[in-house]
Protein backbone atom coordinates (compact mmCIF):
# COMPACT_ATOMS: atom_id res chain seq x y z
CA UNK A 1 0.00 0.00 0.00
CA UNK A 2 1.30 3.43 -0.91
CA UNK A 3 1.00 6.13 1.75
CA UNK A 4 -0.73 9.20 0.39
CA UNK A 5 -0.89 12.76 1.59
CA UNK A 6 -3.42 15.34 0.55
CA UNK A 7 -2.26 18.96 0.43
CA UNK A 8 -5.00 21.53 0.87
CA UNK A 9 -8.47 21.53 2.39
CA UNK A 10 -10.56 18.41 1.84
CA UNK A 11 -14.37 18.38 1.91
CA UNK A 12 -16.05 14.96 1.97
CA UNK A 13 -19.68 15.26 0.90
CA UNK A 14 -21.47 12.44 -0.89
CA UNK A 15 -24.68 10.43 -0.96
CA UNK A 16 -22.67 7.21 -0.68
CA UNK A 17 -20.05 6.01 1.80
CA UNK A 18 -16.59 7.21 0.80
CA UNK A 19 -13.56 4.94 1.32
CA UNK A 20 -10.01 6.28 1.14
CA UNK A 21 -7.90 3.40 2.49
CA UNK A 22 -4.49 4.78 1.49
CA UNK A 23 -4.80 8.36 2.75
CA UNK A 24 -2.37 8.96 5.64
CA UNK A 25 -2.45 12.73 6.13
CA UNK A 26 -4.28 15.91 5.20
CA UNK A 27 -2.11 19.03 5.09
CA UNK A 28 -5.04 21.40 5.54
CA UNK A 29 -8.56 21.25 6.95
CA UNK A 30 -10.79 18.17 6.70
CA UNK A 31 -14.58 18.55 6.69
CA UNK A 32 -16.53 15.30 6.92
CA UNK A 33 -20.14 15.77 5.79
CA UNK A 34 -20.96 12.16 4.85
CA UNK A 35 -20.09 8.61 5.91
CA UNK A 36 -16.43 7.80 5.39
CA UNK A 37 -13.74 5.22 6.04
CA UNK A 38 -10.22 6.58 6.53
CA UNK A 39 -8.52 3.64 8.28
CA UNK A 40 -4.93 4.80 7.62
CA UNK A 41 -5.33 8.54 8.26
CA UNK A 42 -2.93 9.48 11.07
CA UNK A 43 -2.88 13.28 10.97
CA UNK A 44 -4.84 16.35 9.96
CA UNK A 45 -2.65 19.46 10.06
CA UNK A 46 -5.56 21.91 10.07
CA UNK A 47 -9.08 21.77 11.51
CA UNK A 48 -11.17 18.59 11.54
CA UNK A 49 -14.96 18.84 11.55
CA UNK A 50 -17.12 15.73 11.87
CA UNK A 51 -20.65 16.88 11.08
CA UNK A 52 -24.04 15.64 12.36
CA UNK A 53 -25.30 12.14 11.60
CA UNK A 54 -22.04 11.03 10.00
CA UNK A 55 -20.37 7.66 10.51
CA UNK A 56 -16.63 8.19 10.30
CA UNK A 57 -14.01 5.47 10.71
CA UNK A 58 -10.80 7.20 11.81
CA UNK A 59 -9.16 4.48 13.89
CA UNK A 60 -5.55 5.50 13.17
CA UNK A 61 -5.95 9.27 13.63
CA UNK A 62 -3.33 10.37 16.18
CA UNK A 63 -3.19 14.17 15.88
CA UNK A 64 -5.17 17.21 14.79
CA UNK A 65 -3.14 20.37 14.15
CA UNK A 66 -6.07 22.78 14.49
CA UNK A 67 -9.54 22.65 16.04
CA UNK A 68 -11.53 19.42 16.35
CA UNK A 69 -15.30 19.78 16.16
CA UNK A 70 -17.42 16.68 16.84
CA UNK A 71 -21.14 16.64 16.00
CA UNK A 72 -21.62 12.85 15.56
CA UNK A 73 -21.00 9.77 17.68
CA UNK A 74 -17.35 8.86 17.25
CA UNK A 75 -14.56 6.77 18.65
CA UNK A 76 -11.01 7.96 18.03
CA UNK A 77 -8.88 5.30 19.76
CA UNK A 78 -5.47 6.56 18.58
CA UNK A 79 -5.97 10.33 18.99
CA UNK A 80 -3.42 11.72 21.48
CA UNK A 81 -3.32 15.46 20.76
CA UNK A 82 -5.39 18.39 19.52
CA UNK A 83 -3.32 21.52 18.86
CA UNK A 84 -6.34 23.83 18.80
CA UNK A 85 -9.73 23.81 20.52
CA UNK A 86 -11.85 20.71 21.08
CA UNK A 87 -15.62 21.12 20.65
CA UNK A 88 -18.04 18.27 21.38
CA UNK A 89 -21.68 19.12 20.54
CA UNK A 90 -25.25 17.94 20.07
CA UNK A 91 -26.14 14.82 22.07
CA UNK A 92 -23.16 12.81 20.88
CA UNK A 93 -21.10 10.04 22.40
CA UNK A 94 -17.40 10.73 21.97
CA UNK A 95 -14.82 8.16 23.01
CA UNK A 96 -11.28 9.54 23.00
CA UNK A 97 -9.45 7.03 25.22
CA UNK A 98 -5.88 8.02 24.28
CA UNK A 99 -6.28 11.83 24.16
CA UNK A 100 -3.64 13.35 26.43
CA UNK A 101 -3.55 17.04 25.51
CA UNK A 102 -5.65 19.87 24.11
CA UNK A 103 -3.58 23.00 23.50
CA UNK A 104 -6.61 25.24 23.13
CA UNK A 105 -9.98 25.35 24.89
CA UNK A 106 -12.16 22.36 25.72
CA UNK A 107 -15.89 22.93 25.18
CA UNK A 108 -18.40 20.17 25.88
CA UNK A 109 -22.13 20.67 25.53
CA UNK A 110 -23.90 19.63 28.73
CA UNK A 111 -25.87 16.73 27.20
CA UNK A 112 -22.81 15.01 25.68
CA UNK A 113 -21.30 11.73 26.83
CA UNK A 114 -17.56 12.22 26.49
CA UNK A 115 -14.98 9.67 27.55
CA UNK A 116 -11.57 11.31 27.98
CA UNK A 117 -9.82 9.05 30.55
CA UNK A 118 -6.22 9.93 29.57
CA UNK A 119 -6.68 13.71 29.26
CA UNK A 120 -4.11 15.39 31.50
CA UNK A 121 -3.49 18.75 29.84
CA UNK A 122 -5.79 21.52 28.59
CA UNK A 123 -3.90 24.77 27.96
CA UNK A 124 -6.99 26.92 27.42
CA UNK A 125 -10.30 27.14 29.26
CA UNK A 126 -12.45 24.17 30.19
CA UNK A 127 -16.17 24.47 30.25
CA UNK A 128 -19.60 23.27 29.31
CA UNK A 129 -22.46 24.82 27.42
CA UNK A 130 -25.79 24.68 29.21
CA UNK A 131 -28.90 26.53 28.06
CA UNK A 132 -26.90 28.59 25.59
CA UNK A 133 -24.42 29.77 28.20
CA UNK A 134 -20.77 28.82 28.61
CA UNK A 135 -19.90 27.80 32.17
CA UNK A 136 -16.24 27.58 33.11
CA UNK A 137 -15.13 24.57 35.11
Amino acid sequence: MVNKEYRGNLYIESNVKVKLPGLTSVEGDLYILSDIELPTLTSVEGDLSIESNVKAELSALASVGGDLSILSDIELPALTSVEGNLYIWSNVKAKLPALISVKGDLYIESNVKAELPALTSVKGERGKYANGQFVKE
